[in-house]
């Protein structure tokens, strides 16, 4: 008589993975179609958004706080440069360059943050708040296995 060993369970993330990319997908298309009205990048409006309310931030203290990396950051910079919508200043007091809103890169996020702010809510509010602990939960938690595997 043999014995059978059946293998070990094995995890089969593909649908988990599917609907993350999808839903990632999805935001992006949703918050483009949005931004690409006032002539911007998906990209481009993070910079906006996480400038607004500020009285500017440096280049680190921008890139810690938007999805992009320095090359990509210093390249979206010069565009929204070009566009008027930022400045780069050097204070006296201060040894870094603060990057902030000009007066119509203000105006741009006067419109287009509470757009942003309401499609937000409208999408995240589908979940209650214990649904949506939980989602950050199991994210944060799916993104430190990401990184322990690299």
């Amino acid at each position: 008589m043999s014995t059978h060993q059946s293998s070990p369970l094995t995890i089969r993330p593909f649908g988990a993975l599917r609907e993350l990319v999808n839903s990632y997908d999805a935001f992006y298309h949703g918050v483009s179609a949005d931004v690409n009205k006032f002539g911007l990048s998906i990209e481009q409006f993070d910079i906006i958004a996480t400038l607004g309310n500020t009285s500017g931030l440096n280049l680190v203290q921008l890139g810690q706080k938007t999805l992009l990396n320095l090359s990509d950051l210093n390249q979206l910079l010069d565009s929204l440069e070009d566009d008027l919508l930022i400045s780069r200043d050097l204070p006296a007091d201060k040894p870094m360059i603060i990057i902030k809103l000009t007066p119509a890169g203000e105006k741009i996020f006067a419109v287009v943050f509470p757009m942003h702010m309401a499609y937000l809510q409208r999408c995240f509010g589908q979940l209650n708040q214990s649904e949506l602990d939980m989602l950050q939960v199991f994210l944060r938690r799916l993104k430190e296995a990401f990184g322990k595997s690299s």
